[in-house]
C-alpha cells in the first residue's frame, strides 16, 4: 500500500509542479498586459486624445 501511495505522491507533485508553472506563466502574461496598458494610458493615450480633439469643431452644432 505505500508503494501506491509513493507513487501517488509523485505523480501529484509532477501535476503541482506542471500547475504551479502553467499559474507563474500566466500571471507573467497578466503582468505584460498591465505594463501594456499602463504605457497606453500615458503619452499615447493623450496623442490619441489631442487628435480627436483637433477634429473637433471649436463650437458644437447644437450651439451654434
Amino acid at each position: 500500500m505505500t508503494l501506491i501511495f509513493r507513487k501517488l505522491d509523485a505523480q501529484l507533485g509532477e501535476m503541482g509542479q506542471a500547475l504551479a508553472e502553467r499559474e507563474r506563466e500566466r500571471l507573467e502574461e497578466l503582468d505584460e498586459m498591465r505594463r501594456l496598458l499602463l504605457k497606453y494610458a500615458g503619452d499615447y493615450e493623450a496623442k490619441l486624445i489631442a487628435e480627436f480633439d483637433a477634429c473637433l469643431p471649436e463650437d458644437p452644432p447644437w450651439k451654434q
